[in-house]
């Protein structure tokens, strides 16, 4: 169960970081010419970090919800995060980009959050 927890840790540390990314981008976006930041900006690095986040979060929560707890809220959270993000990438407002994407990532965040703490709880029940 130790790598279950990594998974999550991870999977919770990406999205988190994705959030921040997201909502320190259009502040970095003005100084990246000085600062050697530039690559940020690039739909190539968000779509990485948006499909290793997906491939994570599908390992973990999917493991957690089958061998632990069989709860679907993190991986509805998941869900919405996701979709958060896709209808962002897909609409394209830039008004709105920051926002959605704040809140896609830590919705995904939250949801490994969640399947961390059920997986946590349900290995202290089962010991007693």
């Amino acid at each position: 169960m130790i790598i279950s927890k990594k998974i999550d840790f991870i999977g919770f540390s990406l999205s988190l970081l994705c959030a921040i990314h997201c909502g320190v981008l259009p502040i970095l976006v003005t100084l990246a010419p000085f600062s050697g930041l530039a690559f940020m900006e690039s739909p190539i690095i968000e779509s990485i970090i948006i499909i290793v986040s997906l491939f994570i979060a599908i390992l973990s929560l999917s493991k957690g919800f089958t061998k632990t707890h069989k709860n679907k809220m993190p991986i509805t959270i998941a869900i919405i995060g996701f979709m958060t993000i896709l209808v962002c990438q897909l609409w394209g407002n830039e008004q709105l980009e920051t926002i959605l994407m704040v809140t896609g990532a830590f919705a995904i965040a939250l949801a490994h959050l969640i399947n961390w703490k059920l997986c946590k709880n349900h290995h202290k029940i089962s010991q007693i």
